[in-house]
């Protein structure tokens, strides 16, 4: 029976630049195995699949609500219009208006429900005000925004007029600080961050998330297994390879609520960033273990249009490949402003996820909702959606979509 471990580190370890202060960590280790896997279903709730076929699909139970979208957007703003291109966040501020950060500008733009820009903040560069590489946004206490970038490694405070406010930078005792997932109602920020290890041919990641204080004082919150690939040689030459459904870490933030948890686990983690109140707690469902036949349809796919060249080298990379033991059945992982969990089903290896599972967290399976394809959402509220819609000609289109939820939870 495959089994894995599952390590996280909830407690307090203080970074202050230009020197380490450690408390106490406390350490849960939970197996999360066959046996740990959620008990067969209660009287009178059906089971139903989720995942990407021809892959072995995740079997859940319970009874879903169908929750759905309106057909069509009740906000859009057009790409060629504002020349936007590489569209990194988007949230609907105020519930009046849209901001959105992009790689084609050092600055923070708003549009009305109606795509009409109002309102610029930044400019490209180094300095106060200025930005190079704008990654997220998210909302923080009071009227307040911030804005991290990822290149010069700071968050920025700004308020609705642009007024600069606070700047958080990141030490580099954090080298690999790559996301903000959100603030608290105290005003702290939360990091994502990914630390790598080396184990001879092997390099394994961990997902850690930091919370940085009015002190700029990091502290470590999460600790879980990343994905891992290996430093192998093909055809005499070094190459770095992935295997297929290697699970990933994700985390993201919303109010009070962070969760945390990884794509080949049905065990999630709840802290309660005010509270400090913090718990797993399990999903329903049973993961499927990766077959002979989901590495050989997973191989049929990438040898359909290879030349005998590149085919030789699939399989000499193949060959040196360990493959994890479950497949994926999550893709993304989001916490949306009523403190519901979605996670996005797991799909082909490049396409981001167009059908998601809500969860409440306790872990019941609330609905399940389908997004159109090619739609990244990256804000979601009581009543919309709001996220990035590629078309054809893979222009970015920033929509909000009215969201229904049935029962009105």
């Amino acid at each position: 029976m495959p089994t894995e471990e599952r390590v996280l580190r909830h407690g307090r370890r203080l970074v202050r630049r230009g020197s380490i202060a450690r408390a106490v960590v406390l350490v849960a280790a939970v197996a999360v195995a066959g046996g740990c896997e959620p008990a067969g279903r209660a009287d009178g709730e059906p089971e139903f699949t989720t995942g990407d076929p021809p892959y072995s699909p995740t079997r859940c139970t319970g009874a879903p609500e169908r929750w759905e979208l309106r057909d069509q957007p009740m906000a859009t703003v057009d790409p060629a219009e504002h020349e936007l291109y590489w569209i990194t966040d988007a949230l609907f501020w105020h519930d009046s208006l849209i901001a959105l950060a992009h790689q084609s500008g050092g600055e923070v733009l708003f549009f009305t429900l109606d795509g009409e820009l109002v309102r610029r903040f930044g400019r490209r560069g180094g300095g106060p005000g200025e930005y190079r590489a704008i990654t997220q946004l998210v909302r923080y206490r009071a009227d307040s925004l911030a804005a991290f970038d990822v290149r010069l490694r700071r968050a920025t405070v700004m308020d609705g007029n642009g007024e600069l406010g606070r700047l958080v930078p990141i030490g580099q005792e954090h080298p690999r600080v790559d996301v903000l997932l959100g603030s608290d109602p105290e005003g702290s920020l939360y990091f994502e961050a990914e630390w790598n290890r080396f184990e001879g041919l092997m390099t394994r990641g961990t997902l850690r998330v930091l919370r940085v204080g009015e002190g700029d004082d990091a502290e470590l919150l999460v600790s879980l297994p990343h994905t891992y690939s290996y430093q192998v040689r093909v055809q005499g030459n070094p190459s770095m390879g992935n295997p297929p459904f290697s699970p990933l870490a994700y985390a993201d933030l919303k109010g009070r609520h962070l969760v945390a948890g990884r794509s080949d686990s049905t065990a999630l983690y709840h802290l309660d960033v005010v509270s400090g109140i913090a718990r797993w707690f399990s999903v329903p469902c049973r993961r499927a273990p990766v077959s002979e036949q989901d590495i050989r349809g997973y191989q049929d796919q990438l040898l359909q249009n290879a030349s005998p060249d590149g085919e030789a080298r699939y399989r000499e990379l193949w060959s040196q490949l360990e493959y994890p033991d479950w497949i994926p059945w999550f893709k993304r992982l989001l916490v949306d402003r009523t403190g519901h969990v979605w996670l996005g089903e797991y799909a082909r290896r490049y396409a981001d996820p167009s059908k998601w599972l809500i969860i409440n967290l306790e872990g019941r399976i609330v609905a399940r909702l389908s997004t159109p394809e090619r739609f990244l959402p990256m804000d979601i509220g009581e009543d919309y959606v709001l996220g990035v819609e590629r078309d054809s000609l893979d222009l970015e289109w920033v929509q909000m979509y009215a969201l229904r939820r049935s029962g009105g939870r």
